[in-house]
């Protein structure tokens, strides 16, 4: 994941989440560009955010992710689309 992450952010991406379906309660870690070695960390009940890459905007970390993965899509898109 570390190698996929580097390529990532030489193409310019700002924030990566290596989101964890499996585990019961780490929900994702966030990368950020300005300190890829060190992840914010978010468990299942806190709410995400993607700072810098999109502001303002959270999503909360809740089971079953799969499930909620469109709606994640989705509430980017607004954010987008709002913008």
């Amino acid at each position: 994941m570390a190698e996929k992450r580097r390529d990532y952010f030489a193409a310019g991406t700002l924030v990566v989440w290596d989101v964890r379906f499996a585990q019961p309660r780490l929900w994702c870690a966030s990368f950020a560009l300005s300190d890829p070695e060190n992840p914010k960390i978010y468990h299942r009940g806190e709410f995400a955010e993607a700072e810098p890459a999109v502001p303002d905007w959270q999503m909360p970390g809740r089971r079953p992710l799969r499930a909620g993965f469109g709606r994640v899509v989705n509430s980017f898109e607004h954010w987008l689309s709002a913008q």
